[in-house]
């Protein structure tokens, strides 16, 4: 996703960045937990890096409404990763 933003475009970059990363990342790993996988130590700093990066980048998502539905989807898609990781790790436990 590219946005024209003018001078704010330095700002923009490090959220275009995440664009490009976050949602397929995101996807391989909901495709994992679907499957029954646990989180890996990676795909658990990358979920916390992508929440705080979120939660920095509110104000400028706030200015753009054209990002806004994307960090939507980004932390929707993070909800659901997380809802069917503790499913899974209480499957695991429980046998």
């Amino acid at each position: 996703m590219r946005v024209s933003v003018g001078a704010t475009g330095s700002m923009i970059a490090p959220v275009d960045n995440m664009a490009q990363q976050a949602l397929p990342r995101l996807s391989e790993i909901k495709t994992r937990v679907d499957t029954g996988r646990e989180l890996s130590e990676v795909d658990i700093r990358f979920m916390s890096q992508v929440t705080d990066y979120a939660q920095r980048s509110r104000l400028l998502i706030e200015r753009l409404p054209e990002w806004q539905e994307f960090f939507t989807e980004v932390l929707r898609l993070h909800g659901e990763i997380v809802d069917r990781a503790i499913e899974n790790v209480e499957k695991a436990r429980h046998g």
